[in-house]
């Protein structure tokens, strides 16, 4: 189990797109983590992350909150006819309204408490280079302000992969070459893949995998990186297409939370730059909080 220290819990919110989605943000002792407590899914750049660890200790309230996803449920008690609405804001980046609320009541914060202590695993959905940069053993600030969300609550979808080749992209032989890595073309409805050369759509399926995200993300990348003639591949966060006829763009169906853990915890990682938790906590929230303290 992870934990937390007697500072403050609040509730934070995170409003995108329509869909809203809380959580408990906690300030977390990393300083001696059980093992498997925190579970990883993305591989970890060492120079970033050690580049970071300077700002870990020295500037840690810069460092937006690390999104922890775990077995929550906030609605155990009634959270909201009890808390207070702290502050309120938006964001550009994302379009995003956010909320913070003072979690001041006391049976409401000893039911947080308990629920934090008894779940033993957590998966790391934002923030793995700040959350492995602050566990490090000779890191003298070990504490994170992490937003703890239900892992049911938790918006997930794919990053666009694009991909550049050499010489012009033949369907005909690409369909093919994809079927040698078990994927197969499928109706839209079925697809795990909607694959784009040029502007023209073409869905297809993974024929070895019924519900492995993991599987389905990394069959994708070896089957684009194995095509001849490839040059270079790389991720965005939403889809623009190309006129290139070099260029292949291809988004994943989006991966489920079960699968992502299941995967962590086997130690398997998914490829950077796969799976987007659409909503992420602002570093504008430990602003509101300092404010808070202040004034407390």
């Amino acid at each position: 189990m992870i934990t937390i220290t007697d500072g403050p819990l609040h509730l934070y919110q995170v409003e995108q797109g329509g869909i809203l989605v809380t959580g408990i943000l906690a300030e977390l002792d990393v300083s001696a983590l059980p093992e498997q407590a925190i579970l990883p899914h993305e591989s970890v750049s060492v120079s970033h992350a050690m580049a970071l660890k300077k700002r870990v200790q020295s500037e840690k309230l810069l460092l937006p909150p690390c999104l922890l996803v775990g077995k929550l449920n906030l609605d155990k008690v009634r959270w909201q006819a009890e808390c207070v609405e702290a502050a309120q804001w938006y964001s550009d980046c994302g379009e995003c309204t956010h909320r913070l609320y003072a979690v001041e009541n006391r049976h409401v914060l000893q039911e947080f408490r308990q629920q934090i202590s008894m779940h033993q695993q957590w998966l790391i959905a934002d923030g793995h280079h700040r959350m492995f940069a602050a566990s490090q053993r000779h890191a003298p600030q070990s504490r994170m302000m992490a937003w703890l969300v239900p892992q049911q609550n938790a918006v997930i979808t794919s990053f666009v992969v694009q991909a550049s080749y050499t010489q012009a992209v033949d369907v005909t032989k690409f369909k093919q070459h994809l079927s040698d890595f078990d994927i197969c073309e499928s109706s839209e409805t079925e697809a795990d893949y909607t694959i784009w050369l040029g502007k023209a759509a073409l869905w297809f399926v993974l024929q070895r995998a019924t519900s492995d995200s993991y599987l389905i993300q990394t069959q994708l990348r070896r089957a684009l990186q194995a095509l001849p003639a490839f040059e270079e591949l790389w991720s965005k966060n939403k889809v623009e297409l190309s006129d290139d006829a070099h260029v292949v763009t291809a988004i994943c169906r989006a991966p489920q939370i079960e699968d992502i853990f299941a995967a962590a915890k086997a130690g398997k990682y998914f490829p950077e730059k796969s799976t987007l938790f659409t909503h992420k906590a602002d570093s504008q929230v430990l602003y509101h909080l300092n404010q808070q303290a202040a004034c407390a």
